[in-house]
Order: structure tokens, then sequence, then C-alpha cells
């Protein structure tokens, strides 16, 4: 119980900090691993588990140019808290959520062959690992989104399919 007021704050923190200046700072990333340390204190393994799966997807996202700095340890911070499953699930949602939101507002923004060229040139680096050409920085105004809200919209999502008896986690190893 302990844990999701804890993962609770600590969204809620980085989300309105995020909103409002697009960072989030180093001391309550590293708020949130110490308390995810003392969390999980006499399970070690709950912790780093959660710690290595939010570095994972953290930093491999970060090294794309997807986040920013912030955005990766924001995700190590809450793997600690929370624990592979939870960050595995939340992390899919979030991405989802923000996948959902941009594109219809790149449409309103950019217009559909804009938005089709930039998603295009994103489909073939995933798919065929051709080498993105970076957009200029003044065009990436609508593609700037802080992402901590997201992954506080995830983590609600999937607290409620649990609360509601939703076996989120089954569904997602189908996959």
């Amino acid at each position: 119980m302990l844990g999701y007021l804890v993962a609770s704050v600590f969204l809620l923190a980085a989300s309105h900090i995020d909103m409002l200046s697009y960072r989030i700072p180093n001391w309550l990333n590293v708020a949130g691993v110490v308390a995810g340390a003392a969390l999980s204190i006499k399970n070690p393994g709950f912790f780093m588990h959660g710690l290595i799966w939010g570095a994972a997807f953290g930093l491999f996202f970060y090294f794309l140019g997807v986040f920013g700095a912030g955005d990766a340890k924001m995700l190590i911070a809450l793997g600690s808290i929370v624990g592979q499953d939870e960050i595995f699930a939340l992390f899919l949602l979030s991405i989802t959520l923000m996948a959902l939101w941009s594109i219809p507002v790149r449409l309103v923004k950019w217009g559909f062959r804009r938005t089709w060229e930039t998603e295009k040139q994103g489909l073939m680096f995933l798919l065929l690992k051709i080498k993105l050409q970076r957009p200029e920085i003044e065009k990436l105004d609508v593609a700037k989104a802080p992402f901590a809200p997201f992954v506080l919209f995830g983590y609600i999502a999937v607290q409620l399919a649990q609360m509601f008896g939703g076996d989120i986690f089954a569904y997602l190893q189908v996959l």
C-alpha cells in the first residue's frame, strides 16, 4: 500500500514539474530510487529487477532521441518503486497514450503530408534500420511533450485494471 502512495506522489510531482519546465530534476529521480530501495529492503530482487527494466526502457529510448535524460531517469526511479511487472505494463500503456495523443496533434499542426513524412521516417528506422535525418529543433515544437503525465496516466490505468480484476499482466505476456 505504501508503494502505491510513494509511486503516486512521485509521478504527480514529476508530472507537475515536467509540464511546467519540460524537465524532471535529478533530486526527484534520486529520491525515487532511494524510496524504491527503502520500500524493498526485505526483497532486494524486486528493487533491482524494476530498476534494471526501468533503465532498459528509459535508456533505450533516450539513446534513440525519443526521451530526454530526465524521462529516462524517471523510468529508472519508477521501476525501482513498482517492480518489473508494473514498469513493463505502464511503460507500454504510456507509450501508447503518448502516440494516441501526439499523432492527432501533429495532424492538426503540421497537416497530413508532413506528419506522414515524419512517421514514415520513424517506421523506416525501426523496420530497416535506416539512419534518421534529424529535423530542425524549431520544427519539433509539437513533438516536444512532457512524458511524465503519460506515465502517470499509464500508472493509473494499470492500478485500475488490477483493482477491478483485469489481469493486464497475463494479456501482456501473450504479446
